[in-house]
């Protein structure tokens, strides 16, 4: 089971030997070493960065498919959702289909964004950052607005236009900044009309 863990080779290594996904792996190969029919896992990447615990919960999803077992996840990890057969939200002990839980959470994050934006604002926090900051906010904004557009099938409210708005307006300025442009503008194609 550890060779199937990827760690053959560090059989005879003692726990504080090993790195956290190291160690993770470990606790998938002694949970399915008895070949269970049922796999209880409560937070398995917690302490992992994203690739290690993509990681992770692939290799036990893959193994309990291949020894017939179904795996029960508990998680605040909302990167690792999309490995689910089937999700259900538990919040202040009620259940709700994942759906449900996305729509609400959506709604209350577009409202506060919406009451909290102050014109501009964004624009000078991004200006102050370094490249590399900027670049993982890039990498960060994307990630997340993709995950959002697929969560919700709907990018089209009056919120979310203006926090778009924002966003594109900022980073506009600071890829000026960054290439040394005597001016940056943003051009929006609309998907109505296709034009500027």
């Amino acid at each position: 089971m550890l060779e199937a863990v990827g760690l053959g080779e560090h059989v005879n290594k003692r726990p504080n030997q090993l790195s956290g996904g190291q160690r993770q792996r470990v606790a998938i190969a002694r949970a399915l070493v008895n070949e269970p029919r049922i796999v209880l896992a409560d937070e398995p990447t917690a302490s992992l960065d994203k690739k290690s615990g993509r990681e992770v919960v692939n290799l036990m999803c893959s193994l309990a498919k291949d020894k017939g077992a179904t795996v029960l996840l508990v998680t605040h990890d909302n990167r690792i959702l999309d490995v689910a057969d089937r999700i259900i939200h538990l919040e202040d002990g009620c259940l709700s289909s994942f759906a449900q839980s996305v729509i609400s959470s959506t709604r209350r994050m577009m409202n506060l964004l919406s009451q909290s934006a102050r014109k501009g604002e964004l624009t000078k926090r991004v200006a102050d950052m370094s490249l590399n900051q900027f670049v993982n906010l890039l990498e960060r904004v994307t990630d997340e607005a993709r995950d959002l557009l697929q969560a919700t099938e709907k990018g089209r409210d009056e919120a979310f236009e203006s926090m778009l708005d924002q966003a594109l307006e900022a980073f506009t300025v600071k890829l000026g900044q960054v290439l040394n442009a005597e001016r940056a503008s943003v051009f929006l194609l609309d998907a109505k009309t296709n034009e500027f």
